[in-house]
């Protein structure tokens, strides 16, 4: 929406973090030690203002508002036994963004876009068929500080149809080194995983070709390092570094839009070794072949 000449406001739902997976055959498994099923979904509002400085830039700001749930299972086949980790939280966090269309270079823009970490304070309980010294059932917490990012991108227009896009955004994984659950029964020992995480970037290429005036469609590839330290290794999250390949269509008419695209994951294969398990102490690990589908489907529209 527009507040006045200069003035503009906008709000985004959407998701940032986000993860979940299973693994059917877990009962005799040592990895479901280490987790046999995890999700772990966030989502954000973000209310945006705006403020246009001049012809040439622009710059906005916001405040994110974040929800998060996890849930944990862990089996442990020597004991038959396992148990579960459920939790949810509610943080907020800002962002702050600058957008540069040069008159000398009309065909050129840039824009720069930093987020700050949110750091979540999650409660909720662990639900245990296991007996001491192995975890105990009942209320626990456990704060989890999602990183900060920052984000450069340049568009080029060569034709009046066609859009080429570069972008490249660096995550502050290392703020993510262990992940501790406290009972609030403090006779109970905590829970301690370390995972020692180190920072990434992301690089993305993508161009877009309008069809006609509604139609247009889209092709990216991105190169996503993996914040993964191989010398501390879960089964939680199996992938490594990752091509993504995709391709998107968009419709825009008046002040509504739809997109939707398909997109290939391919990880590149990684050979490591286990944090200390509870029984097996350190373990070698390895993901190989791993690749995924996903489908996106979003609406947009301008007041």
């Amino acid at each position: 929406g527009q507040l006045n000449e200069n003035v503009y406001w906008g709000i985004g739902f959407f998701t940032r973090f986000g993860l979940g997976l299973r693994y059917e055959n877990y009962s005799d498994w040592v990895g479901s030690e280490m987790g046999r099923s995890t999700s772990l979904q966030t989502f954000s509002i973000n209310p945006v203002i705006a403020v246009r400085v001049n012809e040439e830039l622009s710059i906005a700001t916001g405040l994110e508002i974040m929800t998060l749930n996890f849930n944990q299972r862990k089996y442990f086949p020597m004991f038959n036994s396992g148990f579960e980790i459920s939790g949810d939280s509610i943080a907020w966090g800002g962002n702050i963004g600058v957008f540069y269309r040069p008159l000398w270079a009309d065909r050129w823009s840039a824009g720069l876009t930093y987020r700050t970490k949110v750091n979540h304070t999650v409660r909720g309980t662990v639900d245990s068929a296991m007996s001491a010294p192995w975890p105990q059932s009942g209320s626990a917490s456990a704060a989890l500080s999602l990183p900060d990012s920052i984000s450069f991108g340049v568009a080029h227009r060569p034709t009046e149809r066609l859009i080429i896009e570069g972008n490249v955004t660096g995550t502050f994984w290392s703020s993510y080194q262990t992940l501790r659950i406290d009972y609030n029964d403090t006779s109970l020992p905590s829970l301690v995983e370390h995972k020692n995480y180190r920072d990434v970037i992301r690089l993305s290429l993508g161009v877009e070709y309008a069809l006609t005036p509604n139609w247009c469609i889209r092709a990216g590839y991105t190169f996503d390092q993996s914040p993964r330290n191989p010398a501390y290794m879960d089964t939680l999250v199996p992938a490594h570094d990752r091509n993504i390949y995709s391709l998107g269509l968009g419709f825009r008419r008046n002040n509504w839009a739809i997109d939707i695209a398909y997109v290939f994951y391919q990880s590149v294969s990684l050979t490591g070794t286990t944090d200390n398990l509870p029984i097996r102490g350190r373990l070698p690990i390895s993901y190989t072949d791993g690749t995924g589908h996903a489908v996106a489907l979003s609406f947009r529209h301008r007041l």
